[in-house]
């Protein structure tokens, strides 16, 4: 069992203070992973018995401050025995994890400020993590640092407080404790990633027409001007599955199954029509449905104005099999103003919200599902979140890079990641989940720069091969996002398009194609879905595995290559093995509904100095 300390109390305490518990969001990352992580209240490492059937552990910073002696002193001999402890800057356990402490750096200006990087070097738990595009990009540290040196422990990254700097001790490093494993990080993971993901709050716009003003989606984020070619959290998310792998634990597959096909990347195709009338929505979901492709695509009004999009032809589209969802808009459009918000200089509000889902609804009799904001625009934190899953929506998929532009591509992961994660509402609520999601832009308009002047674009299809690489090496749901007008208007926007199936075919990559409805819904029953009861030893696994979604998942093991049998209630299944991120890893598709699992391997996987 995978379990970490989420303490209500503590969380409670630091809310009091307007101070955010960034430890819940070790939850999220670990349903990011594929692991139905257990959360504990501090109180339970007070007795050994309570902590002995975990596996592994992961102790966040803030919880590690409340560590009392003797919880250490628990976690030390459940360590000792054979457990696997994850710490995120914790102190008082040095000895446990091996590490000498040097000093300690605190994050300057704010928490969205970068202090620190690491770099992961050649470790055998870092094998195939690094990012093909710019591996030579620190990854980056959003908290406070204690700077360490490992003593009996290996060092797995080096720690930098300049990017260009010299190596100032270890990020990461690795401890053998008796029969266990300690993994400490110098570095708060748990706020990184919560940072990462979500960025700033931003309650002022900059830029906007008259005396109203705009808050977009891209000022929000806090890689600065370091690569957004990189997956700061998703290279971090793979490190943390490497770990865990040393424990054999089974993870549920990001991606969803393709029939009996075991896919390498989920593709999801989206765009949002602009408020156009002259029926260019159905022409594109014509064309790409001519090429095998779902298409989702994002309806608009113009200034308070009727959505142009009939019914007729929004009938034709969901008859193609495409979906259809709100394409929110907070702008003065065509010099129009609406109505409802001529004295509010607030671009977006819970009330325009309120009054456009209504309005999709009433008009096409569907739900805003996973809907998206014009020209990006955004409030705040999560308070847009909340005001879209009020009105029945379940995702939003805008937010990009700040290298982001309108009419250009753009191959790009400028909140860290590729994969849906949930938003978290601040200190002052509680820091509860709020049960929507965000669905990052990552492929924007790949292989073509649109002219909007006719069919002038250039056309540049190195990003589009670059997204088929990336997609497939680490297993992305990756966003492949173009206008109908685009599509419909520009040879190049179809030319690339056609170039990336080319691609997929010619290596022949399994893929699986979505619109981005069908992946929040995805994302929504992964999530539901369980492994639980597991039991390993050497030789053999055996598990409980329930699986929410109709289409069935993907389990996925680390084991030996000399794996030999797999059982699903009694029957015997096929399986795949790919040796990847430094590993064999054994991938079976599970049916919907709940099973009995069994595996029995030959020899036994270990990890050694």
């Amino acid at each position: 069992m995978i379990g970490y300390i989420c303490d209500e109390a503590l969380k409670q305490e630091l809310n009091n203070n307007n101070r955010n518990y960034w430890d819940v969001y070790i939850g999220e990352i670990n349903e990011q992973l594929g692991l139905c992580a257990a959360p504990h209240a501090l109180q339970k490492f007070e007795h050994e018995d309570a902590i002995k059937e975990s596996t592994a552990l992961f102790v966040g910073h803030q919880s590690g401050q409340r560590l009392t002696s003797t919880m250490k002193k628990n976690l030390h001999e459940w360590v000792k025995k054979g457990g696997l402890l994850i710490g995120f800057g914790i102190e008082g356990l040095d000895e446990v994890f091996g590490i000498e402490t040097l000093r300690t750096v605190e994050q300057s200006q704010d928490d969205f400020s970068v202090s620190g990087y690491f770099d992961l070097g050649n470790h055998p738990l870092s094998q195939g993590i690094y990012s093909v595009i710019a591996p030579a990009q620190k990854l980056l540290i959003f908290s406070d640092i204690r700077a360490v040196v490992p003593d009996s422990s290996e060092q797995i990254a080096g720690l930098y407080l300049k990017e260009e700097g010299r190596e100032e001790g270890a990020a990461i490093t690795i401890n053998q404790v008796g029969k266990g494993l300690a993994v400490y990080f110098s570095f708060d993971v748990a706020k990184t990633f919560w940072v990462l993901h979500h960025g700033k709050p931003v309650y002022e716009g900059s830029e906007g027409p008259g005396n109203r003003w705009w808050i977009r989606s891209p000022q929000k984020t806090v890689i600065g001007d370091h690569s957004d070619k990189v997956g700061y959290a998703d290279e971090l998310l793979f490190l943390l599955q490497n770990i865990i792998a040393l424990t054999k634990t089974p993870f549920i597959y990001q991606l969803p199954p393709k029939g009996d096909t075991i896919p390498a990347a989920l593709f999801h195709w989206a765009g949002d029509d602009e408020g156009d009338g002259k029926g260019i929505q159905l022409r594109a979901s014509n064309w790409m449905k001519g090429k095998g492709l779902p298409y989702h695509i994002n309806v608009m009004e113009v200034a308070g104005e009727e959505i142009p999009l009939t019914k007729e032809d929004a009938a034709a589209i969901l008859k193609n099999g495409h979906e259809l969802s709100c394409h929110y808009n907070f702008t003065i459009y065509d010099g129009k103003q609406k109505e409802s918000d001529k004295d509010n200089p607030l671009m977006a509000s819970e009330p325009e919200v309120e009054r456009q889902a209504e309005r999709f609804k009433n008009k096409f009799g569907l739900k805003p599902l996973a809907g998206a904001n014009h020209c990006c625009i955004w409030y705040g934190g999560s308070e847009p979140a909340k005001w879209m899953k009020k009105v029945g929506g379940i995702a939003n998929n805008h937010y990009c890079s700040p290298g982001h532009t309108f009419n250009g591509s753009s191959l790009n992961f400028g909140f860290g990641t590729s994969y849906p994660y949930y938003f978290y509402d601040d200190a002052k609520n509680g820091n509860k989940r709020i049960g929507f999601m965000e669905i990052p832009i990552t492929g924007y308009e790949l292989g073509h720069r649109a002219s909007s002047l006719g069919d002038k674009m250039e056309v540049d299809l190195s990003e589009v091969a670059m997204a088929v690489d990336v997609a497939a090496t680490y297993h992305l749901i990756f966003n492949m996002f173009y206008h109908p007008v685009y599509i419909h208007e520009e040879s190049g926007a179809r030319k690339a398009i056609e170039e990336f199936l080319d691609t997929i075919a010619e290596k022949g990559i399994p893929v699986v194609h979505m619109g981005t409805n069908a992946v929040a819904e995805w994302w929504n029953k992964r999530r539901e879905s369980r492994v639980s009861n597991v039991t390993c030893d050497r030789h053999t696994w055996s598990f409980d595995a329930s699986c929410s979604y109709k289409e069935g998942m993907i389990i996925k093991i680390p084991v030996d290559e000399k794996a030999m049998n797999l059982r699903i209630d009694d029957q015997e299944r096929a399986f795949e093995t790919k040796e990847e991120f430094g590993y064999t890893w054994l991938y079976f598709i599970c049916p919907w509904g709940d099973h009995k699992v069994h595996l029995k391997a030959e020899g036994s996987m270990e990890w050694k100095k």
